[in-house]
């Protein structure tokens, strides 16, 4: 074989084996010395990123939270090309970002502000937070950077989120669970009580139907037998019309004390009924 041939092969399987070779992913250089800022997106001038270094250490000193931003121009430019979602996952490239610049895991919390501009993504990395803290961080982002973003105005964005980085991080008050756990069941048990006191007035006015009315008619029936049972036994020798008289006087008397007549109970019925019991008795004594 030829050295021309040789090359020309050597050539060919160069360029078949290039589609499988990926560059390898990279992060913008970190700045040596203590440092807050890294605009390698060069989306902000000289004197304003002096003035959110300054910010970013007097948040530092305030709350003991170390609070970095990063921007870069487009994954791309590092070696990503997973697409525009992977700077946004659990392990994508902004949490990769806040490992390798050695902000995870560390005695002080951290907090990452970073956005790639051409990715048009923007992400507050803080998994050493509580889950109350991110969701602050959420809405942060949808209330106060994101319409800046929008408009392309990145800079204005990023103050935006240090002015706000304080209020993200700062400690949420947690509720106990048996707090919570009361602030539900004591309005519940209130509630309870008071649809079981209800019912027990109520119930009172319940039985004042038929289930009082028969009970009341029971008494006042035993109570009169009773009375008229004694009246006939000692009036058996009296004449029908006096006997009749005080038989009936005894019974008024008996429904008088026991106050029947404020009951649904028709008195006229009642005498009518110890009408024809007396006439009946006389009838008896005029037999025998």
């Amino acid at each position: 074989m030829s050295h021309f041939s040789k090359e020309l092969l050597l050539a060919i399987i160069t360029i078949l084996l290039l589609p499988s070779v990926q560059a390898e992913q990279t992060f913008p250089v970190e700045p040596e010395g203590e440092w807050y800022v890294l605009d390698a997106a060069d989306v902000l001038d000289n004197r304003t990123e002096m003035q959110m270094s300054s910010e970013l250490s007097d948040i530092r000193n305030r709350t003991n939270t170390l609070v970095r931003v990063v921007t870069i121009e487009s994954m791309a430019d590092y070696g990503v090309d997973e697409g525009r979602e992977y700077f946004m996952g659990d392990g994508g490239y902004a949490r990769q970002m806040f490992q390798h610049y050695n902000m995870e895991g560390n005695e002080e919390k951290a907090l990452l502000i970073t956005f790639s501009e051409q990715d048009r993504k923007f992400r507050f990395v803080m998994p050493d937070h509580e889950v109350p803290n991110q969701q602050r961080s959420g809405d942060v982002y949808e209330n106060e950077v994101k319409p800046y973003l929008a408009a392309d105005n990145w800079q204005v964005g990023t103050w935006m989120a240090i002015d706000n980085a304080e209020y993200i991080i700062e400690d949420v008050p947690m509720v106990p669970v048996y707090a919570t756990l009361a602030v539900i069941l004591i309005p519940l048990m209130i509630s309870i009580a008071l649809v079981y006191f209800s019912y027990m007035r109520m119930k009172p006015h319940k039985n004042d139907g038929k289930e009082a009315r028969k009970a009341s008619l029971r008494i006042t029936q035993e109570m009169a037998k009773a009375r008229g049972m004694k009246v006939m036994e000692h009036l058996d020798k009296k004449e029908s019309g006096t006997f009749q008289m005080e038989f009936l006087n005894q019974l008024n008397t008996v429904l008088e004390a026991q106050d029947y007549r404020k009951e649904l109970i028709d008195i006229r019925e009642a005498m009518s009924c110890c009408q024809e019991i007396c006439n009946w008795f006389n009838w008896r004594r005029f037999v025998n």
